[in-house]
Parts: structure tokens; sequence; C-alpha cells
């Protein structure tokens, strides 16, 4: 081609993507953690409120509570969740020979589900942000 040229390049600071990198993972580390959290509390909140069994006690009830997170989003090891406490509270949740299941914390998941999913996406958008990637 014969004329003039212009020349289009595009530059990066890798310092700066570095940065943003480490930031990012800062960040998804604390917002997804935080959903987890949230979930487990909605999920335990609605276990507690919304199940089927009937509970002549109130021990089984009491005893829904939200496991300690641990782990990181990051690594792939971030967990929580929700928990009975009570020594017969698998076999409310699962059933047995003699007496159905009483879904109480797989039917308080699957009701949120939705809502679930949005704290994610809300967590993944937020560390985002927070990054300063948007």
């Amino acid at each position: 081609v014969s004329g003039d040229a212009m020349e289009i390049t595009f530059g990066l600071d890798g310092d700066a993507i570095e940065e943003s990198c480490r930031d990012l993972e800062r960040f998804l580390n604390a917002e997804l953690s935080g959903a987890v959290q949230s979930a487990s509390l909605l999920v335990r909140d609605a276990a507690r409120s919304g199940h089927a069994y009937r509970d002549r006690t109130g021990d089984l009830t009491r005893s829904i509570r939200v496991i300690t997170l641990s782990g990181r989003a990051t690594d792939g090891t971030l967990s929580g969740g929700v928990i009975a406490t009570m020594s017969y509270a698998s076999y409310v949740e699962d059933g047995t020979s003699r007496m159905r299941p009483y879904q109480y914390l797989f039917t308080a998941y699957y009701l949120n589900t939705n809502e679930i999913l949005q704290l994610r996406d809300d967590a993944l958008e937020n560390a985002v942000f927070r990054a300063g990637l948007r």
C-alpha cells in the first residue's frame, strides 16, 4: 500500500492489570462469602417457618442453624449452609422405612432458589464494580 499510513496500537499496563486482578480476587471472596451467608440465613428461616412436619417439642425447629462459613470462593472451597443438629433430624428430612420424608431443608432451599441465585449474581456484579472493572 502506498501513501500515508495510520498505525493503530493498543497498550496494556501489566502492573495495573495485576493490581485489578488482586482486587477482584479480594472482592469476589468478600462478596460471595456474604452471599453464601445471606443464602444460608434465608434457607434457615424458611426451614424454621415453612416445614410440613409436626414439631411436638420445638427442638428440631430450634436446632436448625447456619453452618459457619469456611474456605474462599477463588480457591473453590467456599462453603456454608444450614444444618439441623437434633440426632433424628436426618430421619425427618429423608424419611425411614416407616415414615415418609418431610424435606424441610431441601424444600426451604428449593423454594428460595431464585433469590439465592440473585444473591450470587449480585455478589459477582458487586465484586466487579468494587474492583473498578465496570
